[in-house]
């Protein structure tokens, strides 16, 4: 029993695939404070959505996408806000996904100006999942050398896109270390929204 067990636990973790190291999860307070001393790469989540089914998506398009809600919007200025009143260390320009409502989170977060669009963030799926065509194996190839890019120095990286990293809420916070012996990067751990919230506390 105990062996199967463990070659479960071997198998799901072999097959989670890319250079993604899991480490534990600390203090919500350590995690901010590491965080001001730069160097780490944060993924958020789009805000809140509304509750409709995309089908036909032009990226061209908002109204053929999955748009943010009042409260989306809402989350995506708390957010920026408490960022901003922190004085957080973040590398200009801030990268989003180009579907609309990663744009819009990034723009109400960090003003239109600071954003930047990239197109392979779109398809944030393809670093947990085995691609089959060369093109699907380009974008994955540029989200991985994307998260292994260090900030400059003092700073963070900031990354829109979509749920990924086994999964995360709206408006929620993955922290990345990348770079890590050159060739990989560390998930270091998730922050959710309402944590967030908390970081004017600190």
């Amino acid at each position: 029993m105990k062996n199967r067990l463990r070659n479960q636990v071997k198998y799901i973790f072999t097959n989670f695939r890319e250079v993604i190291t899991y480490m534990s999860t600390n203090s919500n307070e350590t995690i901010f404070e590491q965080i001001m001393e730069g160097g780490y790469i944060l993924y958020l989540r789009h805000g809140e959505t509304e509750d409709t089914h995309e089908s036909n998506v032009d990226l061209t398009k908002c109204e053929t996408q999955r748009n943010l809600n009042a409260n989306g919007r809402r989350q995506a200025e708390i957010v920026g806000e408490i960022l901003k009143i922190q004085k957080l260390p973040i590398e200009f320009p801030v990268l989003t996904s180009p579907y609309c409502r990663t744009r819009e989170t990034g723009e109400i977060a960090f003003d239109a100006q600071n954003i930047q669009i990239n197109n392979d963030l779109g398809r944030i799926d393809y670093l947990e999942r085995d691609v089959s065509t060369p093109e699907e194996q380009t974008i994955k190839d540029n989200l991985i050398k994307l998260f292994q890019t260090l900030p400059l120095q003092g700073k963070n990286k900031v990354f829109i896109a979509h749920s990924a990293f086994g999964g995360i809420p709206y408006m929620g916070m993955v922290v990345i270390k990348p770079g890590s012996a050159g060739r990989t990067y560390e998930v270091v751990t998730k922050v959710d929204y309402e944590e967030i919230r908390q970081w004017p506390n600190f």
